[in-house]
């Protein structure tokens, strides 16, 4: 997908393509409430058929709610798409209507990881990720090249769609919609646990993609869409190698710290997830940073060759996030409700009041360098709290 919009379209277009797919990872989390990771959560820790259907229930009811009142901001409020997503030449109305169709697909497809997750059905899990992919690649290249910059953005969404479908074709949720409709919502101390699971999930899926989604409009706005582009390129890279340790990670750790009641089990597998990072991630990034320049030809063009003198900034920020997501994803498990919000949230404020100041007068290295502060403070917040709670227990 990247190499084809990069040609065809140039860095406005991976603008484009990145400022959607932020939007539809935040407006999946947000339309759940953050249920997705208490799914995981609750799956990997019970196997009570009853709890499940009722846990499903619940989150499902929150999912067709929130929708409507999404779909109503949406329609109230899309004049402002166009420039949102970097296409003014599109008509703000069509824009709604592709969200609007789309984004109970995505959610619904957001979910199903989750429960595949839960359930540690790794085979299913990564299988829908890699449909996903190639529906992607299939949908966005055909929607680009048939019908332009609308096209790219209904095929973004028309993959999700079918993710969705094929999912509940497949039965991911192992629950039928007869014993959903019989089944109780949680009790009250149930729905009250989840909260707290729910309020972490949601800040975690939301703050730091608006902040990138805010700091991308920054450079759109400060430097044009292909400023814009340059830097969403950047993050790219970082996600394309990322891979090797985000699966592994959002497959393993969640279930793993959720499930380890000992302090020495927890110890156990702190220790397994940030020795897995720790000596692995350096050298990886390493490698990409000595062959950046052929890297960036491969994935893009030669128009993305200046953003590689700056690509150091961003492989050191890569370094500090994941060892920083390792104590998130703990955090997270043992329910540090307050702490994780919090480190969450100042991350993102530095992130933005640092681009506020830099991107106007560096650009693209600015957007880096504020990232990267963000990814610092994040660690050292977890840190702390992991530190803490470790010496109590």
């Amino acid at each position: 997908i990247n190499k084809f919009v990069a040609v065809y379209w140039g860095p406005a277009g991976l603008a484009v393509v990145g400022q959607t797919q932020n939007f539809l990872n935040v407006a999946s989390h947000a339309l759940t409430l953050g249920g997705s990771n208490a799914v995981v959560r609750s799956l990997s820790s019970q196997e009570d058929r009853v709890e499940r259907a009722a846990l499903l229930k619940l989150v499902l009811t929150v999912l067709a709610v929130t929708y409507l009142v999404a779909a109503g901001l949406l329609l109230v409020l899309h004049d402002a798409l166009p420039g949102l997503f970097f296409i003014p030449r599109v008509g703000a109305a069509p824009i709604a209507l592709v969200l609007v169709a789309c984004l109970p697909f995505v959610s619904l497809y957001t979910v199903s990881l989750a429960v595949l997750n839960g359930d540690r059905r790794m085979r299913g899990y990564f299988t829908l990720m890699a449909l996903n992919a190639v529906l992607m690649l299939v949908c966005t290249t055909a929607g680009l090249s048939l019908f332009g910059e609308l096209g790219l953005l209904a095929g973004l969404c028309l993959s999700y769609l079918v993710s969705a479908l094929a999912c509940l074709g497949l039965g991911v949720f192992s629950v039928g919609p007869a014993e959903l409709m019989r089944s109780a919502y949680p009790t009250r101390a149930q729905r009250r646990k989840l909260a707290n699971i729910c309020l972490m999930s949601l800040t975690a899926a939301v703050v730091a993609p608006v902040a990138t989604l805010v700091v991308r409009t920054m450079l759109g706005n400060s430097g044009g869409a292909d400023q814009a582009g340059l830097w969403d390129g950047l993050l790219r890279i970082s996600d394309a190698y990322l891979m090797l340790f985000t699966l592994p990670m959002a497959a393993y750790l969640l279930p793993a710290f959720s499930a380890a009641s000992e302090v020495a089990a927890q110890r156990r597998e702190l220790r397994q997830g940030l020795g897995f990072v720790g000596l692995c991630l350096p050298i990886v990034a390493i490698v990409v940073f000595l062959v950046r320049e052929p890297l960036i030809n491969i994935l893009y063009d030669e128009r993305f060759l200046e953003i590689a003198p700056i690509m150091h900034y961003q492989l050191a920020g890569d370094c500090l996030r994941m060892l920083g997501w390792v104590l998130g994803y703990f955090l997270l498990a043992r329910e540090h409700t307050r702490a994780f919000i919090t480190a969450d949230l100042t991350a993102a404020l530095l992130q933005v009041l640092m681009a506020s100041l830099l991107v106007p007068r560096l650009g693209v290295t600015g957007a880096v360098w504020s990232m990267l502060a963000g990814y610092g403070l994040y660690l050292v917040v977890c840190a702390r709290v992991v530190s803490r709670h470790l010496r109590e227990d």
